[in-house]
């Protein structure tokens, strides 16, 4: 399968620029789905969600540069679906609460990924989570700064309507997945992170574009064994798919102090 990697570049695509909840609210036209009620959605390192390698956590090998690492986005529909042109999605990543990103997170642009990560919008079918796009399309990535400092990931893809394929329900697809290249070694390196999934505007599910804000569903870059957790439980690791807790509150910048 011919697989396109896009290095973190600025995008003009005007749904990477604007808040994703303006996107689409015209075109949704009913309440987010935040029961799973169209689609689940999840976000596991190593392998697609429900595979055996599929983990909700992974611990930088800081300087180990010649290792890489995957950070897979799938989803399940719940029912059928004629056609699939496309879907935009978020990314929140975070510290833990009272702390502030390293610069490591911060790209060459201001829209740039780091360095070290880049997107894969054609998710490989030998992992058994393919692709539901048959052609490439349109699409791509940019990161933004939140006024806390943290940091959004926003990314599109999209297909005409003659290139839509169908959706088989409870079928997992692998929407894209950000290949990790360990960073140098590094005050930050080493640092908590949690990253959650925001959001997807995903269309067609049910005969509609639809928004879906997932409770919860994140995984854990350098967890802290028993110490402070992202998502109000503590990490599972191994095999343990996407979380179902609530999401955990941005935190203050005045608690905030900075990290490498």
């Amino acid at each position: 399968m011919l697989r396109i990697m896009i290095w973190a570049v600025p995008v003009s695509l005007a749904c990477l620029a604007a808040p994703i909840s303006a996107q689409t609210a015209s075109a949704a036209q009913d309440l987010p789905d935040t029961t799973a009620t169209y689609a689940r959605l999840h976000l596991t390192w190593r392998a697609p969600y429900g595979m055996p390698r599929a983990t909700d956590t992974l611990s930088f090998a800081c300087g180990n540069t010649t290792r890489l690492d995957t950070l897979f986005m799938s989803f399940e529909p719940t029912s059928a679906s004629t056609s699939f042109t496309g879907f935009t999605a978020a990314l929140w990543i975070k510290p833990l609460a009272g702390d502030s990103l390293s610069s490591i997170w911060d790209g060459i642009g201001l829209t740039d990924l780091p360095l070290w990560m880049k997107i894969d919008l054609s998710p490989d079918s030998a992992t058994g989570c393919p692709t539901p796009l048959r052609v490439y399309g349109a699409g791509g990535a940019a990161c933004h700064h939140t006024p806390d400092g943290d940091r959004i990931i926003r990314m599109v893809r999209a297909v005409a309507y003659a290139d839509s394929v169908p959706l088989e329900a409870g079928k997992s697809y692998g929407l894209a997945q950000f290949l990790i290249r360990q960073p140098e070694r590094s005050a930050g390196c080493s640092q908590p992170v949690c990253i959650q999934w925001l959001e997807a505007n995903i269309g067609s599910l049910a005969g509609r574009f639809r928004t879906i804000r997932p409770q919860g569903v994140g995984v854990v870059l350098n967890p802290v064994p028993g110490g402070a957790t992202c998502f109000g439980t503590e990490a599972h690791g191994e095999a343990s798919g996407a979380r179902s807790s609530a999401p955990h509150a941005a935190p203050q910048p005045k608690n905030k102090k900075k990290s490498g």
